[in-house]
């Protein structure tokens, strides 16, 4: 996703209450300039609108460099104002991208290609055998790992100092938060696919079809996220942030619900609520298809009548950018989301698993997008799109939740969460919860005690 497409940004407050929210904000107060660290996990995809949201952030600092040594600056420099020092972390792979786009760049841990390849051969994240299971911890460790020098590590060309004095972040940064609690930062989280509570969907990666499940489907992935890296939390949070540990089963600590996020999608595809495949895996290729590399999606699609593809979020919004019709057809996580937006806004047909493609649904599926109708919403929808300015609301969305106060003041000392001892603590929660209001408690209960039998399992095969 480039810099279209609107950023749909609110408090966890004012979530949870339903409330409308502009994604616009005039300032009433001076913004001051701010070494900014941006922590981006995912692939391509997941980086790309990162880049157009930190050179708006900082471009007014690139304008008086370009003006200074090269007495010239691009036009896109020339309009911003905001000046802030931005540096983007993410994976070495990217090193190349982000820096091409007169970006800081710092590497992080971890390999999207391994991560990404693990989920898709178990058709899901939950899904994952005990072998898969230890490579992707193995991943996360190395994230987490590189969070801290991300943000207070000198610059990697010229040596100057840098700590950071806020943080923004995709979710699957995990670590995050934590290293904004010991460097007393502002946390902004910014993600492409639905990641806080709510019953309008379901996670993107547990498929639950009883809508009356939806919000507690996010419950139960942080839970099991939680489970999974708490070890590596707690090792950073004594180790390299000399921070108390979390106990097993605090849930405030594995959730992101309490945090300003932005989510980075035009509402006129999700209204506001009340995989990396290389060709070495292709053994036999039909004359009549065509493999391709790496290809930028803007340069391509606008040369199509409608396409089809995975349902990542960067490759839908570029088909949408575009005005061609839309086929998903989705392998995991977040991309089944997508392809059901896609059907709902009417510019393309319902999705097709992969497990579920075929000639016959395929043909179905181009005939679909080949209507005149169809090809019309989809032209109506990208002039939606291209009336918005995603990445103004991001930045507007990020000075909007700074504290009046940097750096944020110590907290209060943590109160006692409960034992860290799982076996300490199941028998506590469960007296606990059946002792609270019935309805709510109950059905947390009933669900937490569904999933412990696959975390014990789970923990089992980690050797945690």
């Amino acid at each position: 996703m480039a810099s279209k497409g609107v950023v749909a940004t609110r408090s966890s407050a004012s979530h949870r209450r339903g409330d409308a929210e502009d994604t616009t904000f005039k300032f009433t107060r001076p913004i001051p300039k701010l070494k900014i660290a941006m922590l981006v996990v995912g692939t391509r995809g997941d980086v790309q609108p990162f880049i157009a949201f930190a050179k708006k952030l900082q471009a007014s600092m690139l304008t008086e460099l370009y003006n200074t040594t090269l007495a010239f600056a691009e036009p896109t420099c020339l309009l911003q104002e905001f000046g802030h020092c931005v540096r983007l972390a993410t994976h070495v792979n990217f090193r190349t991208f982000v820096k091409s786009c007169g970006l800081e760049f710092y590497p992080l841990g971890g390999d999207p290609q391994i991560m990404v390849g693990c989920v898709a051969r178990n058709k899901g994240f939950l899904l994952l055998d005990p072998e898969e299971i230890n490579v992707q911890r193995k991943q996360l460790k190395e994230i987490i790992d590189s969070l801290l020098p991300a943000c207070t590590g000198p610059h990697l060309d010229s040596g100057m100092p840098f700590r950071a004095q806020a943080i923004i972040a995709n979710p699957p940064a995990y670590g995050h938060l934590h290293v904004a609690e010991a460097l007393g930062v502002p946390l902004h989280i910014f993600f492409t696919m639905p990641w806080t509570p709510t019953n309008e969907f379901p996670h993107p990666f547990a498929r639950v079809p009883q809508s009356a499940a939806y919000r507690l489907s996010y419950l139960i992935v942080d839970l099991i996220v939680w489970w999974g890296i708490r070890g590596f939390i707690n090792d950073l949070r004594k180790g390299k942030l000399k921070l108390p540990p979390i106990a097993y089963f605090s849930t405030y600590h594995g959730s992101i619900s309490h945090f300003p996020i932005g989510y980075m999608w035009s509402a006129h595809l999700v209204p506001k609520p009340s995989v990396l495949y290389t060709t070495d895996a292709v053994s036999e290729v039909p004359v009549d298809v065509y493999l391709l590399g790496d290809c930028p999606h803007d340069w391509l699609f606008p040369q199509c009548s409608a396409v089809v593809h995975h349902g990542g979020a960067g490759t839908t919004a570029s088909g949408l950018r575009a005005g061609c019709p839309t086929t998903v057809v989705p392998f995991f996580g977040d991309q089944h989301f997508w392809g059901e937006r896609i059907r709902a806004v009417g510019v393309g047909p319902a999705p097709i698993p992969i497990s579920d493609l075929s000639v016959e649904r395929l043909s179905n599926a181009i005939r679909f997008m080949l209507q005149p109708e169809v090809k019309l919403r989809a032209m109506e929808l990208r002039e939606q799109i291209d009336n918005e300015d995603g990445v103004a609301a991001a930045v507007d969305a990020f000075h909007r939740h700074l504290p009046p106060q940097l750096p944020i003041p110590p907290p209060p000392p943590p109160p006692d969460d409960g034992p860290t001892n799982p076996i300490q603590w199941l028998p506590q929660f469960v007296f606990h919860a059946l002792h609270g209001p019935p309805f709510t408690h109950r059905l947390i209960v009933l669900a937490i005690l569904y999933y412990i039998l696959i975390v014990i399992f789970l923990c089992v095969n980690m050797g945690y």
